[in-house]
C-alpha cells in the first residue's frame, strides 16, 4: 500500500516522500495534498521533484487465460 511521509524542518521547509508508488501515482497524490494545504492557507510550491527508480516498475497483475 503505498504511502506518503511529510518532514517539516525548523524553518518550514517541507519534503514530501512517496514509498510504495508506481507510475503517475506519487505525483498524483502529491497535487491532490498541495491543493489541501493551499485550502488551508499555506503557500506550496515545488521546488523540486525527483522520481525513485521504483516510480518506473510496472505493476503486473494476473491473467487468467483459459
Amino acid at each position: 500500500m503505498p504511502t506518503t511521509r511529510v518532514y517539516i524542518s525548523k524553518s518550514g521547509k517541507i519534503l514530501i516522500e512517496g514509498i510504495g508508488y508506481s507510475g503517475n501515482a506519487c505525483i498524483e497524490d502529491l497535487q491532490k495534498l498541495l491543493e489541501e494545504v493551499k485550502k488551508l492557507g499555506v503557500n506550496a510550491e515545488i521546488e523540486m521533484h525527483r522520481r525513485k527508480p521504483e516510480a518506473n516498475v510496472v505493476q503486473e497483475g494476473i491473467q487468467n487465460v483459459q
